[in-house]
């Protein structure tokens, strides 16, 4: 009997400890607001928003999927022959601490006289998330080793979020003549 109830109480108490875990396992804040859960066992931090839970990227998580976006993307080239036979448009781009970086060119150099290009970015159905106008002036001419006019090019930066540079899926080109 004294060996049987030394089991019951040993199991009770194994138990109480298992029931302690699970109740002790997350610790829940309230800051600036907000309401956070912390899981004690695994690290894990999540926003609690009504009924959904927003899991909180740890900071490993956020540099690789930011070193990923670093990659230089080149986009689908676009043929232009409004603007002269054979005429190219091309675009490439890479996301750093909130910029979109771009390098765009135009080739061969076009027949017709722009007075400016508008690079419009856009999202999986079409919608525009971003535009960036350049002027004639700010476009460089690009040339050969003879100094035969090649085409015109952009390299530059627009401000523009991580989540709308995820967003992009196209991108379009429209200009305006003399």
């Amino acid at each position: 009997m004294k060996k049987t109830l030394a089991i019951l109480i040993m199991a009770f108490v194994l138990g109480c400890d298992r029931i302690d875990a699970v109740f002790n396992r997350y610790e829940i804040k309230h800051e600036d607001g907000k309401t956070i859960r912390l899981d004690k066992r695994t690290g894990e931090i999540y926003l609690i928003e009504g009924d959904r839970l927003v899991k909180i990227k740890s900071l490993e998580e956020i540099e690789k999927e930011n070193a990923e976006l670093t990659v230089l993307k080149s986009w689908q080239e676009i043929g232009i022959e409004n603007l002269g036979k054979g005429v190219t448009a091309s675009l490439s781009t890479s996301w750093h601490d909130g910029f979109l970086y771009y390098q765009f060119d135009l080739r061969p150099f076009p027949k017709a006289k722009i007075s400016s290009l508008t690079i419009t970015l856009q999202d999986k159905d079409g919608f525009k998330i971003a535009d960036q106008n350049i002027h004639r002036l700010e476009l460089l001419s690009t040339v050969d080793a003879q100094g035969k006019p090649l085409g015109l090019s952009s390299n530059e930066s627009l401000l523009l979020s991580k989540e709308n540079y995820i967003r992009i899926n196209s991108w379009n080109l429209s200009w305006k003549n003399y």
